[in-house]
Formats: C-alpha cells, sequence, structure tokens
C-alpha cells in the first residue's frame, strides 16, 4: 500500500459501506473511530 489514508465515499443508506480500495467497513463502526483507523 502506498499510502497511509484511506478515502471512503460516505453514502446515505445505512449498512456497511467499501472504501476506494475495497475495504468493508461495518454499519457499526462510528464516524468518528473509522477516521482514526490509520493513526
Amino acid at each position: 500500500m502506498l499510502n497511509d489514508r484511506i478515502l471512503v465515499k460516505l453514502g446515505d443508506a445505512e449498512g456497511e459501506r467499501r472504501s476506494s480500495g475495497g475495504i468493508l467497513i461495518p454499519a457499526t463502526a462510528q464516524v468518528g473511530k473509522r477516521l482514526t483507523w490509520a493513526e
């Protein structure tokens, strides 16, 4: 992996999301926690 950041496009629908890199983000993950995973 070349970067230490992953950009995620948030949709309006609730549920699981996929990042632009194809990583599955569970629906139970809170926005604040998702933003600190890379630290």
